[in-house]
């Protein structure tokens, strides 16, 4: 079975606080998990959100696709207007991604 994971507004800038300052063992621990030959990610943020900033996420993103491992994959969606908690319209666009993953996932073949 495949198993698929999908972060949705990672507190990256506040990562350090909500994870009393153990942080590098959920860097190293997703790190390791984008090396799977069968790691399947989505990171979906909106480029409205309160916690961290656009810079970080495209700065962070970057930096994950070198750890992808050959037969793995991670997609990166910036949802424009999306904010932390995806209320209202925002919601509607966060939908939509999440269901276009899921569906091009479900018929990707498992390595």
């Amino acid at each position: 079975v495949r198993t698929s994971h999908i972060l949705l507004s990672y507190p990256l800038d506040k990562r350090a606080l909500l994870t009393f300052f153990r942080s590098s063992a959920h860097a190293n621990a997703l790190k390791s998990l984008l090396q799977s030959e069968r790691s399947n990610v989505l990171i979906v943020y909106g480029d409205h959100d309160e916690f961290t900033m656009n810079e970080s996420y495209k700065n962070w993103t970057e930096e994950l696709q070198s750890y992808v491992g050959t037969a793995g994959t991670l997609e990166t969606r910036l949802v424009p207007g999306g904010t932390h908690f995806w209320r209202d319209y925002d919601a509607v666009e966060l939908r939509q991604v999440v269901e276009a993953w899921v569906n091009k996932t479900r018929s990707d073949p498992v390595p």
